[in-house]
């Protein structure tokens, strides 16, 4: 090789390595900068709530309002002192005495689809109420529930089911008048034949052997309170063939009528 092609070579291999040189790896390129959001929980949507429905004043219940009758929430004035009478509801019972007086009137099944009405007078203390038959388990329930004196004639004593032992547990400590005890305002009818014909004197139970305060209690009753629903102008229960009961409603006195 000559002189002149040696440093041809030369120059060439220079000039090859400054293009590699040119190509060589890029400086990294320090990044740029960038705001850095912090990361937020979505916010959770509530949605509005109703306000809270007001409790039913505890007075409605526990305590009778001044002037309101706590049985039919009608205007009334007097001591509040109302009686509880055990009344038969059998044909041979009917009709009953004194029932048309009543304030309010439960109707309780008792055995063999017979019931009994437990009768509470208040405005009208009648003299003849009846017949008076024997209380059940069931009925010292409601009994605890109200407190005012109570009229029966004896009761169940079955294991389970006594009435005095009930009355106890219960604590009950409200007045009974029951004709297996005394025969203070309890009477004998000539027109009908034992069971059926022991009655009670109110008027006399009131004056003589009322001798306790009972406690406050309260159906409660709202005037504003708004009625929604199916009407009913009649309703039917039947408790046995010889206990039908339909209730037709009066559209004059807003009152249900009951039929037998």
């Amino acid at each position: 090789m000559n002189r002149n092609s040696m440093l041809a070579l030369v120059l060439s291999s220079m000039l090859l390595l400054s293009g590699c040189g040119k190509e060589a790896k890029p400086q990294a390129q320090e990044p740029t900068p960038t705001q850095t959001i912090a990361e937020t929980k979505p916010q959770e949507t509530v949605a509005p709530t109703e306000p809270e429905p007001e409790p039913i004043p505890v007075d409605m219940y526990e305590t009778v309002p001044e002037g309101v009758s706590p049985l039919t929430g009608l205007p009334y004035e007097g001591d509040g002192k109302a009686i509880m009478v055990q009344i038969e509801n059998t044909a041979a019972a009917r009709p009953q005495s004194g029932i048309t007086k009543a304030d309010l009137i439960y109707e309780i099944e008792v055995e063999s689809q017979i019931t009994r009405l437990t009768a509470f007078f208040l405005s009208e203390y009648p003299t003849k109420v009846g017949p008076v038959r024997s209380a059940r388990k069931q009925h010292m329930y409601l009994w605890k529930e109200w407190g005012y004196m109570y009229v029966f004639y004896g009761g169940s004593e079955k294991a389970g089911q006594n009435i005095y032992d009930i009355q106890k547990q219960l604590g009950i400590s409200a007045i009974r008048i029951d004709g297996m005890a005394t025969s203070a305002g309890f009477s004998r009818s000539s027109d009908r034949e034992a069971p059926h014909n022991a009655y009670t004197n109110l008027d006399y139970l009131i004056k003589n052997k009322y001798n306790f305060e009972p406690k406050s209690r309260t159906i409660y009753f709202d005037d504003a309170l708004e009625i929604t629903g199916e009407k009913a102008s009649t309703v039917e229960l039947s408790y046995a063939s010889n206990n039908r009961i339909r209730y037709a409603y009066d559209e004059k006195t807003r009152l249900y009528k009951r039929f037998m």
